[in-house]
């Protein structure tokens, strides 16, 4: 087993590092509620549904800051990833670029979570990772109304070019 027990804090730190070299400073402000609300409390509040309540994967070593299983610094990782998501999404313009986004964010968590069963940091009972891809895609989806209402997006502008 590689890293053990660092995988959380290198991620949160890769992501938020990507963050400060790819979104303004302002945008970063902007969407920092976003980010600790749809970021960290989701991704909390996902894995604590998935695996504690439903028992579809089981994180073991991959954190040392857990609570209740819940390997806090993974989930709190997605704060940058949604602060970026949502930057890129208001950043481009083309309808195939924004598809692009919502496949790559998809495949990002999948192939993060292959290389978590790889290294034995998670298993999965009764889930796939192609799960994982259509839980990322759904979840990515229902964020852009959340982007919507929080007055973030416009809907509209989504399909134009």
């Amino acid at each position: 087993m590689y890293l053990k027990y660092l995988v959380g804090v290198l991620a949160l730190a890769l992501a938020a590092g990507l963050v400060l070299l790819l979104v303004p400073r302002e945008r970063i402000r902007l969407l920092l509620p976003y980010g600790i609300i749809f970021g960290a409390g989701l991704g909390v509040l996902q894995i604590a549904v998935l695996q504690n309540m439903l028992g579809y994967w089981d994180f073991g070593q991959i954190d040392f800051l857990t609570a209740g299983g819940i390997p806090l610094l993974i989930a709190f990782t997605w704060l940058p990833a949604e602060i970026l998501f949502a930057h890129f999404l208001m950043e481009l313009r083309r309808p195939a670029a924004r598809l692009m986004l919502w496949l790559f964010t998809g495949a990002a968590v999948s192939a993060a979570q292959y290389l978590f069963i790889l290294n034995r940091m998670l298993t999965f009972q009764h889930w796939t990772l192609l799960d994982s891809f259509f839980l990322a895609l759904a979840t990515h989806v229902a964020l852009v109304a959340v982007l919507h209402l929080m007055g973030y997006l416009r809907m509209q502008d989504l399909l134009k070019s």
